[in-house]
């Protein structure tokens, strides 16, 4: 039996699998494959060679989806497997060769994108999802891809099983054509499953990671945290999540669109008493330490800020919270000789001008652009208007 199979895409910086026709002729080969999946057939699925199940599975079909809108969406044989949860026949196509967490490149509303290993968290199959986990886990960068990358899915879906039903949330999901950017921990935390859950924190070592990048979903801005406590999720869900986050960012001070904290969504009074005293807590040293600041800016003290251009050497000026931008613009001038009236400062991106400028007052403290000790201001030149 020969399969002949044309390439029409190669691979990418994306890690975007190689998509592949049929001839008409073969497209039979492709139906026994598609039925022995359906069919849970693992039989059938051997009379094929490796080198054809690895043709094969690079061949994508439209199936009836809830996941996209319209519900349509294309899979390869082992997607489908994956999304079916039938481990032993994801483990035979593994074993001929088949890329594990299988992706292709197709963000639109009737082929959204998303990988094999979604597809497996889709399934409900613990089997499987810890089938892919540990052929991941030879390569510790695809084991974190596979459990962090991102799937585009319908509003409608996300709506229906990602975002419980309150008219607070209703109201921020619109849109049924729309796609959302979801993470595998949102099936977890969705269908309350704590094991799933915890194989998604866990790297490729068995021990629990500390960083991760999920995001939170469009409609709403929430977190994993929030739609934890928006489903009502126990404690033991919530630790679990409390314990990833990006060093920058504490996922109990992430706040929704609507400025709404994780703890002010549960109704569950062992998550509130355990997250709320946190937050109060970490939120009243972050005001003491600003208050600290400002006192210590207005104080008229010197310090040190520093000031890099696009290119050449950085410039530290010693300044004081009092001075104004003009002044500071001054200084500039006496150190690299460019006029204030060519200067454009910014800080946390935000601009500032050191001459007078429609919109800007140069007479406004480094203290007002909370200016402080060890600041970093970028500046270009620009010609004067």
């Amino acid at each position: 039996m020969a399969v002949t199979c044309n390439t029409t895409f190669s691979w990418s910086i994306f890690d975007y699998e190689t998509e592949t026709t049929c001839s008409p002729t073969d497209e039979h080969y492709l139906d026994r494959l598609f039925f022995a999946v359906e069919s849970h057939d693992l039989l059938a699925i051997k009379f094929f060679s490796n080198e054809q199940l690895r043709n094969l599975c690079r061949v994508r079909r439209f199936f009836d989806s809830e996941w996209a809108a319209p519900a349509k969406e294309q899979q390869t044989a082992y997607q489908r497997a994956c999304l079916l949860g039938y481990t032993n026949i994801v483990q035979y196509m593994l074993d001929a060769g088949v890329r594990i967490d299988q992706l292709f490149s197709s963000a639109n509303t009737s082929n959204v994108e998303r990988g094999a290993f979604m597809f497996a968290c889709h399934s409900d199959s613990l089997p499987t999802v810890r089938l892919l986990l540990q052929a991941l886990s030879n390569d510790y960068i695809e084991h974190y891809k596979s459990r962090n990358r991102t799937a585009l899915c319908s509003t409608s879906f996300a709506r229906q099983y990602l975002i419980p039903a309150r008219s607070e949330t209703e109201a921020l999901v619109s849109g049924e054509n729309d796609l959302e950017r979801v993470f595998p921990i949102h099936f977890a935390i969705a269908r309350n499953d704590l094991e799933l859950t915890r194989l998604l924190v866990t790297g490729a070592n068995g021990e629990l990671d500390t960083i991760n990048d999920w995001e939170p979903l469009r409609h709403g801005g929430f977190t994993p945290l929030h739609i934890a406590c928006l489903f009502n999720r126990p404690l033991s869900m919530i630790k679990l999540l409390l314990f990833f986050s990006r060093v920058t960012v504490n996922p109990i001070l992430q706040t929704s669109n609507q400025g709404t904290f994780a703890d002010q969504m549960t109704t569950v009074q062992e998550v509130t008493e355990y997250i709320r005293p946190k937050r109060v807590t970490i939120l009243d040293e972050q005001e003491k330490q600003r208050l600290k600041e400002l006192e210590e800016m207005q104080s008229g003290r010197p310090y040190q800020i520093t000031i890099k251009p696009l290119s050449g050497q950085t410039l530290t000026l010693t300044v004081n919270g009092n001075m104004t931008v003009e002044e500071l613009g001054v200084q500039i001038e006496n150190h690299w000789g460019v006029s204030s009236d060519r200067q454009k400062l910014f800080f946390l991106g935000r601009p500032i001008y050191t001459a007078p400028i429609s919109g800007f007052d140069v007479s406004l403290t480094l203290t007002h652009y909370n200016i402080k000790k060890d600041s970093l201001l970028h500046i270009i030149y620009h010609n004067p208007k």
